[in-house]
């Protein structure tokens, strides 16, 4: 997977998770992290955690952060 393959499989694919992008190139999501950084520093990716918009209620999370470990990332074009 290089820059060209993950940013043509994220047009396609929109908001994709850093763990499917791993699965489907079959690579580490450390590799995905550091060549999606690359286009995050250009301004075409955005890369979000998820929970992010998370609300915790006093009694611990409300149900939101049940959601997969790792980044999830945007195309921006």
């Amino acid at each position: 997977m290089g820059l060209i393959e993950l940013r043509d499989y994220l047009r396609d694919k929109g908001e994709v998770a850093a763990a499917d992008i791993a699965r489907h190139f079959g690579v580490q999501m450390s590799a995905v992290d550091q060549l999606a950084g690359e286009w995050v520093k250009r301004g075409k990716l955005a890369q979000s955690l998820p929970g992010g918009s998370c609300s915790k209620n006093g009694s611990g999370c409300s149900g939101c952060c049940s959601s997969p470990t790792g980044s999830f990332y945007r195309w921006l074009g």
